[in-house]
C-alpha cells in the first residue's frame, strides 16, 4: 500500500516528466550545435572563435547534467532560461545569418517555451 509521501512523490515527478525531458533534449542539442560549430571553427583556422563557441555549449551541457541528476532543479533550469535568452538577444544583432544558425536559434526559442513550462507545472507540484 502508498503512502501519502509516496504518493505525493510521485506526482511531482509527473510533473517534472514530460517538459523536463524536452528541456533536457532541447538543451543537449543547442548545445550540441555550439560544440559543432566551435570544433568546425577550430579545424577552419579560427581557434578563437572556435573555443567561444565550445565555451558556449558547455553551460547548456552541464546544466542539464545538473538538473538530469536532480541537483536543485529549479535554480539550474532558471539559469538556463535566463542563458537562453541571453544568447538568442546577443545572436540577433551580430549573428551569423545561416541555416544552422536559424535552425540553433529555433530549438533555443522552444527550449524557452519548454523551460518555462516545466518551471510552471513544477511550481504547481512543489518541487
Amino acid at each position: 500500500m502508498e503512502t501519502d509521501d509516496t504518493t505525493t512523490a510521485q506526482a511531482a515527478m509527473n510533473a517534472w516528466g514530460g517538459w523536463l525531458a524536452i528541456s533536457l533534449a532541447l538543451a543537449l542539442t543547442t548545445g550540441a550545435i555550439h560544440a559543432y560549430i566551435g570544433i568546425a571553427d577550430l579545424i577552419d583556422g579560427e581557434p578563437a572563435k572556435g573555443v567561444i563557441f565550445i565555451g558556449m555549449a558547455l553551460p547548456y551541457v552541464v546544466g542539464a547534467a545538473f538538473i538530469a541528476a536532480g541537483l536543485r532543479r529549479r535554480f539550474w533550469l532558471k539559469v538556463g532560461l535566463g542563458y537562453a535568452i541571453l544568447l538568442l538577444v546577443a545572436w540577433a544583432p551580430v549573428g551569423e545569418r545561416n541555416l544552422l544558425a536559424y535552425a540553433d536559434k529555433i530549438v533555443e526559442i522552444v527550449l524557452v517555451f519548454a523551460v518555462v513550462v516545466t518551471l510552471r507545472r513544477s511550481r504547481k507540484s512543489s518541487v
